[in-house]
């Protein structure tokens, strides 16, 4: 298939100056209606909202898919871990993610809205952690805003991050856990993981449409 090579393309982690068709996105979006976290007549909308946030912070939609595709299984809005909900995981706390939308102390309100309006909420969180004066912004500068905006001050793409806590094992240096966070492993780990989501959905789904169906 000729999909699987696409999606395991390094990422150029730069906004481009032209609207254009951003195939990684249109997956996973497509696999966000299926699994049922965007209905499927809010996918438009969807789609809309994020490109006029990469028009506005100058970063790649198809960037943007695969930080969602580690946050939240790719566009769940009723992701949450416990401390951290949504799409992007907005954490509880005065200094996280959910103090820039005026939720610190009730973050789990943020799973009562869809992705539209969640949307919203994201955008909100991108002006008040200053992505702007990131742009062009890199694959990692997006999900390190997301994570953990103070590590972007390390610019050194080898250079360990100051993370707190373990994370996903394929953002470690390696894949190992106990490994530190770099930047060049936070590129490697997202593009490694969104390929890995999107080529086992889209190979069970043809698998699926390809079952004959049974006669009695």
């Amino acid at each position: 298939s000729e999909l699987v090579p696409l999606y395991a393309q390094a990422s150029i982690g730069l906004y481009k100056n032209k609207r254009e068709n951003h195939f990684l996105l249109e997956k996973t979006l497509e696999r966000a209606a299926v699994k049922g976290y965007i209905p499927t007549e809010e996918v438009a909308a969807v789609k809309e909202k994020i490109q006029l946030m990469a028009d506005s912070f100058k970063f790649s939609p198809n960037d943007f898919a695969k930080v969602v595709l580690m946050e939240s299984d790719g566009f769940n809005p009723k992701a949450s871990n416990g401390r951290c909900h949504g799409i992007i995981q907005f954490c509880d706390g005065d200094d996280r993610g959910a103090a820039s939308i005026g939720l610190s102390h009730q973050p789990e309100k943020i799973l009562e809205l869809g992705v539209v309006d969640q949307l919203d909420l994201v955008a909100q969180y991108f002006e008040d952690t200053e992505l702007k004066s990131y742009g062009p912004v890199s694959i990692d500068d997006l999900y390190l805003t997301i994570l953990s905006p103070a590590a972007r001050l390390v610019t050194n793409i080898n250079d360990p991050l100051p993370i707190a806590g373990r994370q996903a094992r394929v953002l470690h240096v390696g894949g190992i856990a106990e490994a530190p966070i770099t930047r060049a492993s936070i590129k490697s780990g997202l593009i490694q993981h969104a390929s890995e989501k999107l080529k086992s959905f889209f190979s069970e789904a043809l698998k699926f449409s390809s079952t004959p169906e049974k006669t009695s």
